[in-house]
């Protein structure tokens, strides 16, 4: 199956018991949320239900925004002299929200007319770098959308670490928060995807760290500087006091608490798996099994 594209091997599209149209895969780094949501959309191939896997950090996410900036009508008109064609920034770079202008930069980044400067001030204006306020205001809009466009089709979104990981990364880890205010931000994003009957698969590694380190060992050493810095030197570590691996290592484990209690709260239908072994048969299995219990194949 390649990335987002439609699954159709039979003449027709398979029977779901259910009219589930979203699947969200959550977990902390290195509990299998890559390979859960690959799995998944395999599973659903071969069930013949028509399907688009998201991973994180997609450009062209349906709900949520990667390499994309947020500016006000006129800081986007100060930013490009008014000139905004002759830089390159239009067609679907661009796209109106409430309040402003999306740069989706990233698809501009290739363009060689792009000023050192401005691209600076596309990444200081991250939609994950603004104010929590402006931040969820946008992601929100960006969902109730994709839940339109998807209500009025029949594929299965399957989407990973987008609907609990980046607001609880936003609003705790980033700016340290109370865990209320990332629960209360979840809870809104549950009342708009809640017409597509979603179901939420979280992989719950325990609070063995080892599974942290695991996947530490796998990336680079440029992902662990940042990860590191994220989240001890700012929010909810940098407040703790808390520095090297070991203190995100704290981090993640507060995030994992304030994960487990959104998932008690939420009222749409959720499982958790453990994956502290990470055996990708079992979770085979598993994934296939809450398929299967959920009437989704």
């Amino acid at each position: 199956m390649r990335l987002h594209e439609k699954i159709s091997l039979g003449e027709k599209a398979g029977t779901r018991l259910n009219n589930t149209r979203l699947i969200l895969i959550e977990g902390l780094p290195g509990s299998g949320k890559t390979t859960a949501a690959r799995i998944t959309g395999e599973i659903l191939e071969s069930c013949n239900i028509e399907n688009k896997v998201f991973f994180e950090g997609e450009p062209d996410h349906p709900a949520d925004y990667e390499a994309a900036a947020f500016f006000t009508t006129s800081g986007f008109l100060k930013i490009t002299g008014g000139s905004a064609d002759s830089m390159g920034i239009t067609g679907e770079a661009i796209s109106k929200v409430p309040g402003g202008i999306i740069v989706h930069y990233g698809k501009l980044l290739k363009n060689d007319g792009l000023s050192k400067n401005l691209i600076e001030r596309f990444i200081e204006n991250d939609v994950y770098n603004l104010p929590l306020d402006r931040h969820m205001e946008i992601v929100m809009d960006r969902w109730s959308g994709f839940v339109k466009k998807a209500m009025a089709g029949n594929d299965v979104h399957v989407f990973e670490c987008c609907f609990i990981q980046n607001p609880v990364t936003v609003a705790f880890v980033r700016d340290g928060h109370p865990a209320e205010t990332a629960i209360k931000y979840v809870l809104g994003l549950e009342k708009i995807i809640r017409d597509l009957n979603p179901l939420l698969i979280y992989l719950d590694p325990g609070d063995d760290s080892r599974v942290f380190l695991k996947a530490v060992e796998s990336r680079s050493g440029e992902w662990l500087n940042f990860f590191i810095n994220y989240y001890t030197g700012q929010g909810y570590g940098r407040r703790s006091g808390l520095s090297g691996i070991d203190g995100a290592a704290k981090v993640l484990e507060e995030r994992r608490k304030i994960e487990l209690d959104i998932i008690k709260r939420l009222g749409i239908v959720k499982t958790i798996i453990g994956n502290a072994q990470f055996d990708v048969s079992r979770l085979q299995k598993e994934l296939k099994k809450t398929l299967k219990t959920g009437g989704i194949i």
